[in-house]
């Protein structure tokens, strides 16, 4: 850290500074021998894709992840995405397949193509999509992120207009996710955990999630909710593709039926709009003005809006603080982005976090701000 009271800002700390992750796109034998059996007991892939030396000839992995490992592959002069998950025992795959299914004929999107679970000794889940060419926001600045400011909200407002179809909001399912994400005890092994509990860090993290869950579950019950329809919930910069003038949302893995006030407040805090308060009013009106089935006034929109931010920045510092332990954990310095990026949200919710818990502000500091001059 710098000097006392004064916080460095992650934008301030990288001028005249880059970050090099360490990438590994290469795909390990046990890996390939994996996919080659799945492709064989798939009765779908299998059929679909009998020239397996093809797949493998094309196969490259795209990503990897907390939730599962990404793959794409060429095939008949088309690309495919794979999303393959260990384990799966909270159908995140499962749900996202859902998803792509009923949005499939109205909003830009991955194409859906084939979901199953393989019995191969453990439960393995299987996605199968259209692989998308497009260039991440998080490959762009602020400032193009900013200049499409309305343009993101039209798409966001499409998803959610098209996708309201009475169905029933799905909020409590929604917040456990987001508690599931920090039930420590259930996630790491007792001898793990006896070690974690004896660091700072750590002892931080639970000091916030004390104070934070009481006051998600309180205000959530006082929210009126509305117009549900489908909710990405987690439109971050490296969720939004763009190509050719138009912009794709990806990875619907986290996606509820909810109220859409959920999704305006969650991508405000994600896309760093909280920290601007003009892009943040400009992204909230032209959504409005968009979205044809609600109808209500400036003032009407941002008080709903507030009380919908104030659950939803404690669950995103819920989520980002459980994202940075288990990046430290699993990955430590190989991808720096990844911290960035999580000092980027963190920023965008501190100023509302520091306002109501003024005595925790210097705990979740000693989390984020872990670079020094």
């Amino acid at each position: 850290m710098v000097a006392k009271d004064k916080v460095l800002k992650i934008d301030e700390f990288f001028n005249d500074r880059v970050v090099v992750d360490k990438r590994n796109v290469g795909i390990s034998k046990n890996e390939t021998n994996l996919i080659i059996n799945l492709f064989q007991k798939s009765h779908y892939l299998n059929s679909f894709f009998r020239q397996k030396q093809t797949v493998l000839n094309t196969l490259s992995k795209i990503g990897e992840n907390f939730e599962y490992d990404s793959y794409k592959f060429i095939y008949n002069k088309k690309s495919y995405c794979i999303k393959i998950n260990e384990n799966d025992d909270d159908d995140f795959l499962g749900k996202e397949a859902k998803v792509l299914k009923k949005i499939k004929s109205k909003f830009k999107s991955p194409k859906f193509f084939h979901y199953e679970n393989l019995d191969m000794g453990n439960k393995i889940s299987i996605l199968l999509t259209s692989f998308e060419n497009g260039t991440p926001l998080s490959d762009f600045s602020m400032t193009d992120v900013f200049y499409n400011t309305k343009a993101i909200s039209n798409h966001l407002s499409y998803l959610h207009e098209t996708t309201a179809e009475g169905q029933e909001a799905e909020t409590q399912d929604f917040i456990s996710e987001f508690f599931s994400m920090v039930e420590y005890d259930n996630i790491f092994p007792q001898n793990m955990l006896s070690q974690l509990k004896k660091q700072k860090p750590f002892k931080n993290n639970l000091k916030i999630l004390q104070a934070l869950k009481p006051k998600i579950l309180e205000h959530s019950r006082n929210l009126e909710e509305d117009n549900v329809c489908i909710c990405h919930t987690n439109l971050n910069r490296s969720r939004i593709l763009y190509r050719d003038g138009y912009f794709k949302f990806s990875n619907f893995l986290y996606s509820s039926n909810l109220d859409p006030f959920w999704d305006i407040a969650l991508t405000i805090f994600y896309l760093g709009y909280s920290n601007f308060p003009a892009k943040e009013k400009e992204f909230v009106l032209q959504y409005i003005d968009k979205h044809k089935d609600i109808s209500m006034t400036e003032e009407e929109a941002f008080a709903k809006l507030s009380k919908f931010k104030k659950v939803a920045y404690k669950l995103v510092l819920m989520k980002i603080m459980a994202l940075f332990l288990y990046e430290n954990m699993l990955y430590r310095d190989a991808r720096p982005s990844k911290y960035v990026e999580l000092i980027r949200v963190y920023e965008g919710i501190r100023d509302e976090f520091q306002s109501e818990f003024p005595s925790l502000v210097t705990y979740s500091d000693e989390i984020f701000y872990i670079y020094k001059l």
